[in-house]
């Protein structure tokens, strides 16, 4: 994953700055199922504030990118656990000669579901 235009140039943000991620958020009840309706699941948990967000799922050809807008507000850093915070993307790779519709079973079955930990790293 690539962040475009971020400042500083080294990528470590400060606990009230905020990048740009570019994927829309869908608001969604906690603690409730939320069905899938393409391919590519990409989620945040263990936000600062404690607020769990699910994003739009996305269906991406080879070549193609994504921009990913990310922000909290303003905390405390060092009086709030920080230890686990990231952003987890979830995906997996369709069948061949399968038509662009989001199928449930490519993530339930025996097929693999790949997962990407991108640990958040804050400049206290």
């Amino acid at each position: 994953m690539k962040r475009l235009g971020v400042d500083p140039p080294c990528g470590v943000l400060d606990p009230k700055e905020a990048t740009l991620m570019a994927v829309s958020c869908d608001s969604f009840q906690y603690g409730q199922e939320d069905t899938n309706n393409d391919r590519i699941t990409i989620e945040w948990t263990n936000t600062p504030d404690g607020a769990a967000k699910q994003f739009r799922r996305e269906w991406f050809q080879g070549d193609e990118a994504c921009l990913m807008a990310v922000s909290c507000d303003s905390f405390s850093y060092g009086q709030e656990d920080t230890n686990n915070d990231r952003i987890t993307i979830e995906w997996t790779n369709t069948p061949d000669g399968a038509a662009k519709q989001f199928r449930r079973e490519w993530f339930q079955g025996d097929g693999m579901v790949r997962r990407k930990n991108l640990p958040i790293e804050y400049n206290p």
